[in-house]
């Protein structure tokens, strides 16, 4: 993934979260159903028109401060990844952007 590519990935999550605000369930009522719900929203519209079809599903686990949230990117396999409902937009879109990075970068990246 070029740099530029890179940006615009990068742009797009952050939009996305930042668009998605509004929606977002308060963090005190934040339940794993509500998480994925929220997360799916951004994936829809940060990824929309790309072509990569996603899945985003609860992982059973302890009630805690994070959700983990198994994203699966289909043909790129399952991510986890851990939402922080305190968390403000900016910060989950870097957080989503990190652990979306290498497998969007491997769906973009063109065989020579």
């Amino acid at each position: 993934m070029s740099c530029e590519e890179l940006n615009v990935f990068r742009f797009a999550v952050t939009v996305a979260a930042v668009c998605m605000e509004d929606d977002r369930p308060p963090a005190s009522n934040m339940t794993r159903e509500l998480a994925c719900e929220y997360i799916r929203g951004i994936l829809d519209i940060a990824l929309a028109h790309t072509g990569i079809e996603f899945r985003v599903q609860p992982m059973e686990y302890p009630v805690s401060s994070k959700i983990p949230v198994i994203i699966s990117l289909e043909g790129l396999g399952d991510l986890l990844f851990w939402f922080h409902p305190y968390l403000d937009a900016c910060s989950v879109a870097s957080e989503l952007e990190g652990t979306l990075h290498d497998a969007v970068q491997r769906a973009v990246r063109v065989p020579a």
